[in-house]
């Protein structure tokens, strides 16, 4: 899977190309879309030169491979507190 150089997510697309399962095989997902909702996709995807499906799998590529919000809060609360120490020490 390629994706143009304009393409708005990196990570995602990195992660889509190299995703390969290790320990099963690929899954087929049928996903219910209103027609706004496709109609979204379907031109989002062609401004970026991929097809609706190759979006979609970026999307789910990028949204499984976040770290959890939970994370990302408790991440952020202990760089905040080494800050405050770091500062402390330093005067």
């Amino acid at each position: 899977m390629t994706f143009p150089a304009n393409f708005p997510c990196p990570t995602a697309c990195a992660l889509a190309t190299s995703l390969r399962p290790r320990y099963s095989s690929p899954m087929n997902l049928n996903v219910a879309l209103t027609e706004s909702q496709l109609e979204t996709l379907r031109e989002r995807a062609k401004s970026l030169g991929i097809s609706p499906e190759q979006l979609a799998s970026a999307a789910v590529a990028d949204l499984t491979n976040r770290p959890a919000d939970d994370f990302a809060r408790a991440a952020q609360l202990v760089l905040s507190k080494n800050a405050e120490l770091y500062q402390r020490l330093a005067k």
